[in-house]
């Protein structure tokens, strides 16, 4: 008897992928943890991660350090059921400020919300439902901390763990630990005021979310004070199925004003405030604080972000006492990489820092030697990295060695590195004729992102490659053992039955047309050939701030159109981030111009290629994707032959200070190009098929940039498709949002493009 796949004369065909099954649970992929922290003593590993049957649902994860090769965990240590008995009369539903910044995160999933080691004990601080609670990392008893039903944020252990601070209903608290005693550290929250929390800003835009800093010996506990009063209220309109709900906020279009920001240090022996004067000019971006050794450090951004001041104040007169200041032509990137180098003698009375900086091209690791004697002696700058290596971020200080992560090779992988801590010292003393060097300790090609123990023994890795799922990994410094914690092969996975189908990407590079290097990565379906030709969609985004192209496990989101028959082309343009000054430099005051010039760069090569279809190519983006979409069709007629916009910035003034001033100045100035960079104006001259999609609850890109498009583009009398999703924000993350989503834009490209 013969079967039916002899009768058809081949096996059946190997399944595709969904939307309805990439989005549903159980998830495809074993999602790695979102938090990853190591106990205050480095003993302990803790990780928050998806639970096994719903992807949007958070558990705790504990690993022994010491046995980690032997016992990888096979379950949750605590989950958010096992904290439901003292956490009975908890508030459930989550505050606007809340809500606002888990969208700012792109965190969505609920349970247990953050982890935090308590230094000096065992036991880690977990937060759920806006409450905090404290479990013992050997017996797991737990101990509710917070006992108000209100909801807490900004939760903060001091140095030692004494003390525990946090912000509830606007205002600063801060709890003793071993005693229960709780002190209200402000009192005049209002519905403009808060003090303790990052302000919108500073979230948004500068990815700074703390707004408090303890001082090492715990005498003393700076905070901001934030005050939105001199921003003007606007209005917009969340649009959900059922209603309609007004939200007055304050909200910083570009050009206005922002917040008032105050910095304060509360002295906790007589419950005094000190208020600190750093505006050095009247408007100055509270940028960065760190309360090291040393002092009270700040980081201070002009409006224009041009110029950024570090220094410190120093009690008791809290006088400032600039040490280092970096200028621009176009802007200065913030970075976290502030730390104090550890003393070679204690006897020292000098101070060294650790800084990156741009200032001489890529991303170098520098020394700021403060020297001995006055305190406002200013800083000297020694370069103590190798001169090729670009220094993203440093990791960590581990006895003899500062460990830096970046990349040497090529952009698209990122590594650690270890600089011996002598070299580095010497760079700082200016005594080596040589720049240090570097020794890269994650061997395996890919992109890894690294956190490193407090006591610099060992440290964690997360890393995939394109050919290789998300893995965790823990490596002990001393003799370079690892064990694999968490993820396993791709073909253990849930995704495994689709492998079969799966097209695995590539990396490549171009050479733009004025001779930058450009990085792409390409997605080829399994049916490409020269005889079948196939269409091809670029996923653009194209902005600054954002590197798409790396060799990591991609988004199966490329799967949905490959396995359609559909190419997908990446490629990083001038603007994007990871590459240095000089590469980012090209969009300033020109937003829409080099980004577009390099993407159509990338379709030149496209059409090089005997595989693909020259004359059916897609654009498809989101956010400043979308934006770029709308770009390429009035800029580039004729080139795409269809566009798929999600949430696209279409007025730049419609956009907030900090980010959009960075790129195009404030908009009344001589040399602003607001009108230029946006594409209102310009819409009418569409004639290639176009979807526009947006949430309209968006509180970033607010539904005004898409119902200002609907009303051009209708205006002109050109025709186009629209998907408006009721009560989604920005990220459009809700699983039924994403279905629709997904299956709206591969039928609207199947139709235009084929496929």
């Amino acid at each position: 008897m013969t079967n039916a796949a002899d009768d058809r004369g081949a096996t059946s065909a190997p399944p595709s992928l969904t939307p309805e099954r990439l989005f549903a649970d159980p998830p495809l992929i074993d999602a790695l943890p979102q938090t990853v922290v190591f106990s205050s003593d480095g003993s302990k590993l803790l990780f928050l991660a998806s639970s096994r049957s719903r992807r949007e649902w958070l558990d705790l994860w504990l690993v022994e350090c010491a046995a980690a090769a032997l016992s990888p965990p096979q379950e949750a240590w605590l989950t958010a059921a096992d904290l439901e008995p003292i956490l009975a009369d908890a508030e459930v539903e989550e505050s606007a400020a809340e809500q606002a910044e888990r969208e700012r995160r792109r965190q969505f999933a609920g349970g247990i919300a953050e982890v935090l080691p308590r230094p000096g004990a065992p036991e880690v601080l977990v937060v759920c439902g806006g409450q905090g609670v404290l479990v013992h990392l050997e017996t797991r008893a737990l101990r509710r901390v917070t006992r108000s039903r209100e909801r807490h944020v900004g939760l903060q252990f001091s140095p030692s763990g004494r003390y525990l601070s946090y912000v509830r209903q606007g205002d600063l608290y801060l709890l003793e630990l071993d005693i229960g005693r709780e002190r209200r550290v402000t009192n005049d929250a209002d519905v403009t005021v808060s003090s303790g929390l990052a302000d919108f800003i500073a979230q948004e835009e500068m990815h700074r979310f703390k707004g408090h800093w303890w001082s090492p010996d715990e005498n003393a506990l700076a905070f901001q004070r934030t005050d939105e009063k001199t921003i003007a209220i606007s209005e917009r309109q969340e649009i959900h199925a059922g209603s309609v709900e007004t939200i007055r906020q304050h909200y910083p279009y570009a050009g206005q004003a922002n917040a008032e920001v105050r910095l304060g240090v509360f002295q906790l022996e007589d419950g005094c405030v000190d208020w600190i004067d750093y505006q050095q000019r009247t408007e100055t971006y509270l940028a960065r604080v760190d309360w090291l050794p040393s002092g009270l450090w700040v980081q201070l951004q002009d409006r224009l972000q041009q110029t950024l001041t570090l220094g410190r104040f120093a009690a008791p007169d809290w006088r400032f006492e600039p040490t280092r200041v970096e200028t621009s032509e176009t802007w200065i990137n913030l970075h976290n990489n502030l730390r104090q180098l550890p003393a070679a003698d204690e006897s020292q009375g000098e101070t060294t820092l650790l800084w990156t900086t741009e200032q001489f091209g890529g991303s170098q690791l520098a020394c700021l030697a403060l020297g001995t004697g006055t305190a406002s002696q200013p800083g000297k700058l020694s370069l103590c990295s190798p001169e090729a290596l670009y220094v993203e971020g440093i990791a960590g200080i581990a006895r003899d060695h500062v460990l830096v992560t970046g990349w040497l090779e090529t952009p698209t992988e990122r590594h650690l590195y270890r600089i011996a801590l002598d070299q580095v010292r010497s760079a700082a003393a200016g005594e080596s004729g040589t720049r240090p060097t570097a020794e890269r300790l994650t061997t395996a090609p890919g992109w890894h992102e690294l956190r490193v123990s407090p006591d610099g023994r060992r440290f964690v890795d997360r890393s995939s490659a394109l050919d290789a799922t998300s893995s965790l990994t823990l490596t002990e410094l001393g003799d370079g053992s690892q064990a694999r914690l968490f993820g396993s092969a791709v073909a253990d996975q849930a995704y495994g039955a689709f492998l079969p189908s799966h097209c695995t990407p590539e990396l490549g590079e171009l050479t733009g047309r004025d001779g930058t290097r450009l990085c792409y990565r390409l997605t080829r379906p399994a049916n490409a050939s020269a005889r079948t030709p196939v269409p091809v969609v670029v996923h653009v985004y194209g902005g600054p701030g954002v590197q798409r192209v790396r060799n990591e496990w991609a988004s199966l989101m490329l799967q949905l159109f490959a396995q359609r028959g559909f190419a997908v082309f990446e490629l990083d343009n001038r603007g994007s981030s990871g590459r240095g000054r000089a590469f980012e430099a090209p969009i300033y005051q020109a937003l829409g111009t080099a980004e577009l010039e390099d993407q159509l760069t990338g379709v030149e090569f496209l059409k090089t290629l005997d595989w693909i279809n020259g004359e059916r190519i897609g654009l498809f983006g989101h956010s400043y994707g979308g934006y770029m979409t709308l770009r390429g069709l009035t800029r580039a007629p004729g080139v795409f032959a269809a566009g798929v916009s999600v949430a696209p910035v279409t007025d730049w003034a419609l956009y907030d200070t900090h980010y959009t001033e960075r790129y195009l100045g404030l908009p009344n100035s001589a040399d602003a190009r607001y009108l230029e960079s946006g594409v209102l104006g310009e819409l009418g001259q569409i004639n290639a098929p176009l979807l526009l999609i947006h949430g309209m609850a968006d509180d970033n890109v607010l539904f005004t940039h898409c119902t200002a498009a609907i009303a051009e583009l209708q205006e002109a009398g050109v025709l186009f498709d629209l998907m408006t999703y009721p009560g989604s924000r920005h990220a459009l993350h809700e699983p039924h949002v994403s279905t629709h989503r997904f299956r709206t834009i591969l039928n609207f490209f199947s139709r235009h493009l084929g496929g």
